[in-house]
Formats: structure tokens, sequence, C-alpha cells
């Protein structure tokens, strides 16, 4: 049987070495998109996670 969550998008935002915003997918090797500004990236993030039926996930190092 198949965990229902394996086909949520888990979506991340962490700040590159450029200082851009990056907003990424879990699993995927590009980023959704890249912003100067943090809030900008979390507007996308939000509106992508909605329209997907995916979930912001917090990254810690």
């Amino acid at each position: 049987m198949q965990n229902p969550s394996e086909n949520i998008p888990l979506i991340q935002m962490q700040q590159a070495e450029s200082g851009h915003w990056q907003v990424n997918q879990v699993g995927l090797t590009e980023p959704l998109a890249s912003f100067a500004e943090m809030e900008a990236a979390v507007d996308y993030a939000s509106d992508f996670a909605q329209t997907s039926g995916g979930r912001i996930v917090q990254h810690l190092d």
C-alpha cells in the first residue's frame, strides 16, 4: 500500500550563494524559481503549494 503523502509536492526555499532566494521542489534538481527578495519567494512558494496541493517544508542544516 502506498503512502498518500508520497505524492504531495514538498516545497522548500533557500538563499543561494548569489543572495537570491530559490524555491525548490524536493526531488527535483533545478529550482522552480529564483527571486531577489525573500517575500517574493514566499509568495511564489505559497501560491505553488496551494495550486499543486503541495506543502511548504522547512529545511534545517
